[in-house]
């Protein structure tokens, strides 16, 4: 009988053997296969980041369009409030303010140096 059995296991051994190296390659497999899990897993947080990067330059394109906006946008309204301004008038009334104050200054001085 055990001639039988071996030669039973003879002849199975390439079948055994065989089979032993499947399972190796399966299991080398399985690892890539995780691995690749693993790296599909972060392209996929990176992609979401992505896009969440892109969503808020978007908003900060539309925001500066918004401030640019030559129809209704406040920088366009402050360079037309300021294009509007008598700058001429302010320079007069600077030229004209200034002695005044210094003028008030000086004789509120000599009255307090009176007292």
């Amino acid at each position: 009988m055990s001639t039988n059995s071996d030669e039973i296991e003879r002849a199975l051994a390439p079948v055994v053997q065989s089979y032993k190296d499947l399972a190796n390659k399966l299991d080398k497999h399985e690892l890539k296969l995780d691995r690749i899990g693993k790296a599909l897993e972060y392209l996929a947080v990176q992609e979401n980041r992505i896009g969440q990067a892109e969503t808020k330059l978007l908003d900060i394109y539309a925001k500066w369009n918004a401030l640019v906006d030559p129809k209704d946008g406040p920088l366009w309204r402050i360079q037309q409030h300021q294009a509007s301004c008598p700058r001429r008038q302010v320079q007069a009334m600077w030229f004209v303010l200034v002695p005044l104050c210094g003028l008030i200054l000086a004789v509120t001085g000599l009255v307090l140096k009176q007292l």
